[in-house]
C-alpha cells in the first residue's frame, strides 16, 4: 500500500530528477545529536526550573491533596521562572494512576499510603527537559516502596556509569542489554 509520504516523495523526485535526494531523519539525527554550548545552557536552564518545580512539590505534597493542585503548583513555578510552561503535558499519577499508560487526567485525590507518578517538564527558549520521579504522598515510602525506589536507583546509577561524554548510543544500549 502506498503512503501519502511515498506519494509526495515520487511526485518530487519526478519535478527535480536532478536533484540529489536523501531522507531527511538520518541527517537530522545527526544535526541535532551535537549541541552548541548555547544549546546546552537552555536546556540546563529547563532543567533548574523543573527541578525548582519539583522542589516545591515536596513540601505541598500531603493527603488530601488533587494531583490537578500539584499541576497548578508546577506550572507556576515554571512560569514564575520564566517558562512558557510544560514542554509536554504533565503526567500526575497517584495510587493506582501511576499503572495507567500516559494518564493524564490528573483529577484523582491524593491518598495517604499512596506514591505519586511525576513525569513533567519546563520547556524553556525552545529547549525542554524531562523528568520523572515518584514520591510519597505521606513524605515517607513505606518499606517495600523503599525497596522498590532503592532497586530502580540502583539500575539508574549503573546505566548513567556507562554513558560518558561522546559515547555513542549504539554502543551503549548494547552494554546496557548485555
Amino acid at each position: 500500500m502506498e503512503t501519502a509520504e511515498m506519494r509526495f516523495n515520487k511526485k518530487i523526485m519526478a519535478q527535480f530528477p536532478l536533484h540529489h535526494i536523501e531522507r531527511s531523519a538520518p541527517i537530522m539525527h545527526r544535526i541535532r545529536s551535537i549541541k552548541h554550548p548555547i544549546e546546552i545552557e537552555l536546556m540546563q536552564q529547563a532543567c533548574n526550573i523543573t527541578e525548582k518545580g519539583f522542589r516545591r512539590l515536596l513540601s505541598f505534597t500531603k493527603p488530601g491533596v488533587m494531583e490537578y493542585e500539584i499541576e497548578a503548583e508546577l506550572i507556576h513555578e515554571f512560569v514564575r521562572n520564566r517558562s512558557r510552561g510544560f514542554a509536554y503535558g504533565p503526567i500526575i499519577a497517584s495510587g493506582g494512576n501511576a499503572c495507567v499508560l500516559h494518564y493524564v487526567e490528573n483529577n484523582k485525590e491524593c491518598k495517604d499510603g499512596d506514591v505519586i507518578l511525576l513525569d513533567v517538564a519546563a520547556e524553556y527558549g525552545n529547549y525542554a527537559s524531562d523528568m520523572t520521579r515518584c514520591i510519597p504522598v505521606s513524605g515517607k515510602f513505606t518499606k517495600r516502596q523503599r525497596e522498590v525506589y532503592d532497586a530502580v536507583l540502583r539500575v539508574m546509577k549503573g546505566a548513567a556509569a556507562i554513558f560518558k561524554v561522546a559515547t555513542h548510543l549504539k554502543n551503549t544500549m548494547q552494554q546496557l542489554v548485555i
